[in-house]
């Protein structure tokens, strides 16, 4: 429950931390693969953006790609991805420009 917390608050690194500190968790033959730790991590990536670009799009009028890249470290060419895919399923009402995310 704290990890879904914090990823609505867009804190991923923190949701990870907690989810990697379950003993529990821990102990499962798929936290030993790095492989699946990187997954993990762009996807709790991923989430945190979604939950801050729908909590935060009241809010702004516009987000620059590279400092959205740089909060929540993925690529910009995947932030497009997320982003387009956002937009075209009516979950952010919002257009792209150069690299500027505009809020309708």
């Amino acid at each position: 429950m704290y990890a879904a917390k914090q990823l609505n608050k867009s804190n991923w690194q923190q949701a990870l931390d907690h989810i990697f500190s379950i003993k529990l968790i821990a102990k499962m033959p798929e936290f030993s693969n790095p492989a699946f730790r990187e997954l993990l991590q762009t996807r709790f990536k991923e989430t945190a953006l979604k939950a801050f670009l729908c909590r935060a799009a009241r809010a702004y009028e516009s987000f620059s790609l590279a400092s959205l890249s740089e909060s929540f470290g993925l690529p910009t060419q995947h932030m497009l991805l997320i982003v387009n895919r956002l937009i075209l399923r009516g979950k952010l009402q919002a257009h792209l420009e150069r690299d500027l995310v505009i809020m309708d």
